[in-house]
């Protein structure tokens, strides 16, 4: 039987085996340092604004990037195509609910980020009758074509309605400074 090597943590003084280290090198335990490095960016960002600004923009890329990774997880295993044009480009490829509701669900919240709503749809056995991928401009068409947008279904905006009709109703101004 293989004896685990043991260690005891500098901080708490408890006996860890080796794997609970970072590292072999490392004196704490993985909880202590995290513990430890939470402190310390409390008490710096506290000391010096600059700090915190540093941490929060390597928090939002770090974040940001987790979501592409996500996003693109969910398109590879919807096919990475739009439905309708089947165009690729992932920067315009959206996750389309086929039968609406998506706003909905959001207001009720049921999901707090659109990250963890990725993971949820990834997770969900019947994801393939629930959702679809659509690039930016199908999404929208079968929005005004099903009657999605609100205003849609308060009947101020029919499904023919033509853009300069639709800035109109937006407060938008039509054309180019005329």
């Amino acid at each position: 039987m293989d004896k685990m090597e043991k260690r005891n943590c500098k901080r708490c003084e408890e006996e860890f085996e080796i794997g609970k280290f970072s590292n072999k090198y490392n004196k704490l335990c993985r909880d202590c340092t995290r513990e430890y490095h939470r402190t310390y960016r409390k008490e710096r960002s506290q000391r010096e604004p600059e700090f915190k600004e540093y941490i929060d923009r390597q928090r939002r890329f770090y974040m940001r990037k987790r979501l592409i990774v996500t996003k693109e997880k969910l398109l590879s295993e919807f096919g990475g195509r739009c439905k309708k044009c089947d165009i690729a480009d992932y920067r315009v490829l959206q996750l389309d609910h086929i039968n609406g509701g998506g706003g909905k669900s959001r207001k009720n919240g049921e999901f707090k980020s659109t990250r963890q709503f990725f993971k949820e749809v990834l997770s969900d056995p019947g994801k393939f009758q629930k959702y679809q991928i659509l690039c930016a401009n199908c999404n929208w068409i079968k929005r005004i074509e099903n009657g999605e947008i609100r205003r849609l279904e308060k009947g101020e905006i029919k499904s023919s309605t033509t853009w300069k009709e639709w800035c109109k109703i937006q407060g938008w101004e039509y054309g180019w400074g005329n």
